[in-house]
């Protein structure tokens, strides 16, 4: 993650995806709060910047649904 202090965390979260044609992420919701502040804002930020190397198929329904999972 881009927050180092964030690093060593425990945490599972769903996040919600909605991506332009491009491949742009311009969308995203977490399922619910993380219990830790600073990886919450470290996974917003990581987020808040993504693009996807390939563009999504058309018609590909959105929200794409992602769990993420410390480790």
């Amino acid at each position: 993650m881009a927050n180092e202090s964030a690093r060593g965390a425990k945490y599972a979260v769903v996040v919600k995806l909605w991506f332009e044609a491009d491949g742009r992420l311009i969308r995203f919701e977490l399922a619910g709060p993380l219990e830790d502040a600073r990886s919450e804002a470290a996974l917003r930020e990581v987020l808040s910047g993504l693009r996807a190397s390939n563009p999504p198929p058309d018609g590909m329904p959105q929200p794409m649904k992602l769990r993420i999972v410390s480790r």
